[in-house]
């Protein structure tokens, strides 16, 4: 995980923790990320690429895309993010639901044939 340098979050002028928090969302999807092989995943015609995992105080910021490469647009219900645990030798497995804080941007459909990046912040457990 990549820190992100508190010198430019202290610039710019933020009132409020929300405006703080859109400001560093904003920036953020500006990058290219910095994760470059064996980050891919696929579903159909549908990739997510994780591109850049980051730390802010006591939140975790997660860049991705979507590739969506088929001939229709995909409807978005909700984003999940959850910890679950290596199976190894346990016969359990344990799953705990982590809470999204904010998404960037806020979109409900995936177009047909785009790449759309976005990015997900959550709060440390």
């Amino acid at each position: 995980m990549r820190q992100i340098k508190n010198t430019s979050v202290s610039q710019v002028p933020s009132p409020n923790k929300s405006n703080n928090n859109e400001t560093i969302s904003q920036r953020l999807l500006k990058e290219s990320g910095y994760i470059k092989n064996r980050n891919i995943t696929s579903y159909k015609n549908i990739k997510l690429i994780l591109k850049g995992v980051y730390v802010n105080h006591n939140k975790i910021y997660i860049l991705m895309r979507i590739d969506n490469n088929s001939n229709i647009n995909y409807d978005v219900n909700a984003y999940k993010f959850y910890i679950t645990n290596d199976k190894g030798i346990a016969t359990s497995e344990q799953t705990i639901d982590v809470n999204i804080v904010n998404l960037t941007p806020d979109s409900k459909v995936i177009p047909k044939g785009k790449m759309t990046s976005f990015l997900c912040s959550i709060n440390f457990l």
